[in-house]
């Protein structure tokens, strides 16, 4: 337990340093844990001898089981790819990025909130700006009157996490479906890496945006994961609805999650085209290329929302197939 609460960081420093090791030497402490007459004494131990370099927000939360009840609900390849705690490796052997993280999948989730009706979880500014608190998004799991009412998305967390996936690795494919033969995805600028330095080349100069799964699989050509977003809000307000009777969240008019992928795949051309069309308009002059500034504003969860709500209603989407 020493090095932090969970030992992430010797771990991971040992890890890190055994393959450059040539006869040196590498020191240790150890303490017998009968020393400590409590948990919480070798916790404040741990603290105290780590405050250089403090453990993050997520690790803390893991070891003390605020997730413990969403991992039951999660299928062990998502469990194994998500960073629970600091320096969380997935299959491919890496440490987990950023995207992957337990408080993106929560903000993600946290898109489905304004089905709920819930009283004491926010479906306005907090919703758009949930992704925004980065580590600060998985406080909602400690508050009791919030968890309570977030658990009742859990049943559905496997499917959010697919379907991100799904949608992220079908851009193009999505985009080609219904695209006129002027039209190409390779002049989206809305997929492309978008720093200073690549808004002043020409959009097909600039490199496509790669993006790691929640699957441990990486994909070429991504959305910035603020703009996923309001792509799942618009799905998940569209699919989901609250059972009245139980209170439980369920799939509506039972589609299932190979519906929900057709319905992406006949709704993405009007999607991407119009975050794109707003994306070279508004993203330098408004919004002054911030990702997150652009992502939370509601025209975009509006208009998705609105998107997958007339393809659903038109048939459009049955017994189509574009997968990748």
């Amino acid at each position: 337990g020493s090095g932090h609460y969970d030992g992430a960081h010797t771990r991971e420093a040992l890890r890190q340093a055994a393959g450059e090791a040539a006869d040196q030497q590498f020191s240790l402490m150890f303490v017998e844990r009968s020393f400590f007459e409590s948990e919480e004494d070798i916790r404040t131990a741990a603290q105290r001898w780590n405050n250089r370099s403090p453990q993050k927000p997520h690790s803390e939360q893991n070891q003390r089981g605020v997730f413990d009840t969403l991992k039951v609900h999660l299928d062990e390849s998502l469990n194994r790819n998500i960073a629970w705690r600091e320096n969380d490796r997935c299959d491919n052997g890496n440490i987990t990025p950023k995207e992957c993280r337990i408080d993106r999948l929560i903000s993600l989730m946290y898109t489905a909130v304004p089905v709920l009706g819930s009283d004491n979880l926010d479906g306005g500014d907090e919703m758009y700006n949930m992704l925004r608190k980065g580590y600060g998004s998985a406080k909602i799991l400690e508050e009791e009157s919030k968890r309570s009412d977030f658990e009742r998305l859990y049943p559905h967390a496997n499917m959010i996490a697919r379907m991100c996936d799904y949608i992220q690795t079908n851009l193009r494919t999505s985009y080609d479906r219904n695209c006129a033969a002027n039209e190409s995805f390779d002049n989206l600028a809305v997929v492309r890496k978008a720093g200073k330095r690549d808004l002043l080349k020409p959009v097909a100069k600039r490199k496509f945006f790669s993006q790691q799964l929640f699957s441990g699989e990486k994909t070429s050509e991504a959305l910035v994961p603020d703009y996923m977003q309001p792509i799942m809000y618009g799905l998940l307000s569209r699919v989901l609805k609250l059972d009245r009777s139980t209170g439980n969240v369920i799939v509506a008019n039972g589609l299932t999650e190979r519906d929900m992928e057709q319905i992406w795949d006949a709704a993405g051309y009007a999607i991407l085209t119009k975050l794109n069309q707003r994306f070279v308009d508004h993203f330098k002059s408004r919004f002054n290329s911030r990702h997150a500034e652009f992502a939370s504003w509601s025209a975009h969860w509006d208009t998705c929302a609105c998107i997958f709500e007339d393809v659903i209603d038109s048939g459009s989407w049955k017994n189509t197939s574009v997968a990748a």
